[in-house]
C-alpha cells in the first residue's frame, strides 16, 4: 500500500513487549489511524509514556481490525538506542509524525537538499538541479585521440572479434568506473543508458575492400547490444579513412564492464584506430 501522512491523527494505545500497537480510538477532537492513514496504509508514529521518560519514532502499518493496530516496521529513533520499546504498563498515546530526518524543507538561502548532506540533490532557489557528491546520475567514458593503434585481425567473421583495446585516457564519470586500462567502463550503478561511440578509423595493408563491425559488448565480450552496432565498408590497398557512429539506450546492472568490439566480415586485413570515444549515461531506472 501507500505511505501516508494525515493531520490530525492521534489516538491511545497498547502495548505488549516491542509487538504492535493495540489502537483504543481517537483522542478528543482527533481522528483514528483508520480514518487519517487508511487500512493497509503505511505511516510515521510517535508514541510516548512520559511519565516513564519512554518514547519512540517510526514507520508502522494500519490494519483495521478488533482492535484497530499499528505495527512497528521500522524504528527511526527510540530511548531504547534507536529499537523498539517495551513499554511500561499503561496506556500511551501515538500520533501522526513527520520525521525531521525524513524532511524536505528549503534552507536559508532558498534551496531545498535531498540526500545525507555529503551525497545529496540540491534544487537551488532559482530552480536548477545539482548533484553534489556521489548523487545523481551515472556517466562514465574513456577515449584516445591520434591513436594509431592497429587492431590484428587473426580470422574474418564476427566469431573472431576483437576488443578494441586502443583507450589511453579516462574521462568524467560519476556512479561509474571508466578504466581504460582494461578498455572498458564498469557501472556501479544499475539503469538504463545511453550508450554513445564514435570512431576515426584507416586500413592497414594491401588487401582488397573489407567490411568491418563495430559492436558495443558486456562483461568481455559475452554480451552483445545490437542496437549500438554498426558496419564500414572500407577500400584495399591501406589509408583509406572513415568515420564510424553508433548510438543506443541499454539496460545495464551494477558490475557490468562495457567494451568496444571489431571484427572484419571478409578477411583478416587489420584495421587501424586513430580516434575513438566510448560515453554512457544513464537516462533512467531500471
Amino acid at each position: 500500500m501507500a505511505l501516508v501522512l494525515a493531520d490530525r491523527v492521534k489516538e491511545t494505545a497498547t502495548t505488549e513487549g516491542v509487538g504492535a500497537f493495540n489502537l483504543l480510538g481517537a483522542v478528543a477532537n482527533y481522528q483514528t489511524f483508520v480514518d487519517g492513514v487508511g487500512d493497509g496504509n503505511t505511516t510515521y508514529y510517535c508514541i510516548q509514556l512520559l511519565a516513564e521518560g519512554e518514547w519512540e519514532i517510526g514507520l508502522g502499518t494500519v490494519t483495521d481490525a478488533a482492535p484497530d493496530t499499528l505495527s512497528r516496521d521500522t524504528i527511526l529513533q527510540s530511548t531504547n538506542a534507536d529499537a523498539a520499546v517495551d513499554f511500561s504498563v499503561g496506556t500511551e498515546p501515538v500520533y501522526s509524525n513527520y520525521p525531521a530526518d525524513k524532511a524536505i524543507f528549503q534552507d536559508a538561502a532558498d534551496a531545498t537538499n535531498i540526500g545525507d548532506g555529503t551525497n545529496q540533490v540540491e534544487i537551488s532557489s532559482t530552480g536548477d538541479l545539482v548533484c553534489v557528491g556521489s548523487s545523481g546520475l551515472a556517466f562514465g567514458e574513456i577515449s584516445a585521440v591520434a591513436a594509431a593503434d592497429t587492431i590484428a585481425i587473426a580470422l574474418a567473421g564476427k566469431a573472431n572479434k576483437i576488443q578494441v583495446t586502443s583507450f589511453y585516457t579516462d574521462g568524467l564519470s560519476n556512479n561509474a568506473t571508466p578504466d581504460h586500462t582494461n578498455d572498458h567502463v564498469t557501472i556501479t550503478k544499475a539503469g538504463m543508458y545511453l550508450c554513445t561511440v564514435s570512431l576515426h578509423v584507416e586500413t592497414d595493408g594491401p588487401g582488397g575492400a573489407d567490411t568491418f563491425g563495430f559492436s558495443v559488448y558486456k562483461n568481455n565480450g559475452t554480451g552483445e547490444f545490437a542496437n549500438v552496432h554498426a558496419h564500414r565498408k572500407m577500400a584495399g590497398g591501406g589509408g583509406d579513412v572513415g568515420s564510424v557512429s553508433m548510438s543506443g539506450i541499454i539496460d545495464l546492472a551494477a558490475t557490468d564492464t562495457i567494451e568496444l568490439w571489431c571484427w572484419n566480415e571478409d578477411s583478416a586485413d587489420d584495421i587501424v584506430i586513430q580516434d575513438v570515444t566510448l560515453t554512457l549515461f544513464q537516462i533512467g531506472g531500471t
